[in-house]
């Protein structure tokens, strides 16, 4: 344990990543239990910046930036920036720290390696996980749209899953509470009616 905590603290570069990721993940676990989210809101500011022509835009979208939640794809790209260059910190300078310029070389390799296992993951994710399928889109073309609920119960304070198909017929998963005071259970038929600092509520449809 002392081993590990010394290479982590001898690499600051590589393990303040997987320390944020680490703490945004347990938070959204505690979060979850109450019906709320930290991640939604957050993907929200990310999606407020999509279409900025931005140097490195091409290569995040090869990396399959969109595929999934940006909260997901931000993720998992800093937990691998971060476990791979410990991986060859690890390898080649036991628990020492190399120095800067060698540091610098190691993060260069780790990222593109990050790039390219961030691909591989929410590529994979994507396909066989359609619940995190909600690529970067505006949450208003949901607006009106006919949805079905997939988990057991929603309320105005207990959120849940809903499948919603968009106007394009593309099929999405989107966290959503109840607008009124009516209880929708899983498998009810319901309307998206607002949509309100990115969080979405539906009405049982009659």
């Amino acid at each position: 344990m002392d081993q590990i905590l010394e290479l982590l603290g001898n690499n600051l570069i590589f393990s303040v990543p997987l320390a944020i990721v680490t703490v945004f993940a347990l938070f959204e676990i505690i979060l979850m239990m109450t019906g709320f989210s930290v991640l939604e809101p957050i993907n929200g500011l990310f999606d407020g910046v999509d279409g900025i022509d931005a140097p490195g835009t091409e290569l995040l979208a090869w990396a399959n930036k969109g595929g999934v939640p940006s909260t997901v794809f931000y993720g998992i790209l800093l937990m691998s920036f971060g476990a791979c260059g410990l991986f060859i910190v690890s390898v080649f300078y036991g628990l020492a720290s190399p120095a800067w310029y060698m540091s610098a070389v190691i993060a260069a390799v780790s990222f593109f390696a990050a790039l390219a296992w961030t691909r591989w993951v929410s590529l994979l994710a994507a396909k066989y996980l359609p619940q995190v399928q909600t690529s970067a889109f505006s949450k208003k073309e949901l607006l009106g749209c006919e949805c079905e609920v997939k988990d057991y119960k929603i309320t105005k304070e207990q959120g849940g899953d809903v499948k919603v198909t968009d106007k394009n017929g593309k099929e999405r998963f989107v966290f959503a509470r109840a607008a009124d005071e009516n209880e929708l259970i899983k498998g009810d038929t319901a309307l998206i009616v607002k949509i309100e600092k990115n969080n979405f509520y539906v009405r049982k449809k009659s």
